[in-house]
């Protein structure tokens, strides 16, 4: 059985969006998961409850999931939305635009765009997991040996 091993990208637009308002998500990573969780659990000191903040949660998912949108707001002027970098201690400047960003699109949207994310982040299809055509000999330590053999044969 094979695994996922790529982020998946999705370009979305809810029906009730203007014609040139669409977004680009992509599918969650393990680091985004424990950065999510780490931003949007609160924990107080010297007590054992923990409290995680449910709004922060989608919030913070859509900082990390949204890749772009040509999203406007009541002028009609472009909400930006940076990329993020590489390098997280420069992405400090970066999630603080798109936060404010999200302060102009409603609640609906923002929900839309969710479990868009969620969908996309789901684990893989029945379909997804049959296995490759190409899958590892007994025996060989981590189908590397399978390639090379594969390789020979369509050469």
């Amino acid at each position: 059985m094979a695994r996922r091993k790529q982020i998946q990208t999705k370009q979305i637009q809810a029906p009730n969006w203007d014609n040139h308002e669409i977004v680009i998500i992509r599918s969650k990573t393990g680091y985004d998961e424990e950065w999510v969780q780490d931003k949007s659990t609160v924990m107080t000191a010297g007590q054992m409850n923990m409290q995680i903040l449910g709004g922060t949660t989608q919030k913070l998912t859509l900082i990390r999931c949204i890749e772009s949108w040509t999203f406007t707001d009541a002028n009609n002027q472009p909400l930006p939305w940076p990329p993020l970098s590489m390098r997280e201690a420069d992405n400090v400047a970066i999630y603080q635009i798109r936060e404010k960003s999200l302060e102009h699109v409603f609640p609906e949207d923002r929900n839309f765009i969710f479990t868009e994310i969620g969908d996309l982040s789901q684990p893989m299809s029945e379909e997804e997991k049959k296995p490759s055509s190409l899958t590892a000999p007994i025996g060989s330590q981590d189908g590397h040996d399978a390639y090379l053999n594969q390789s020979l044969i369509t050469s």
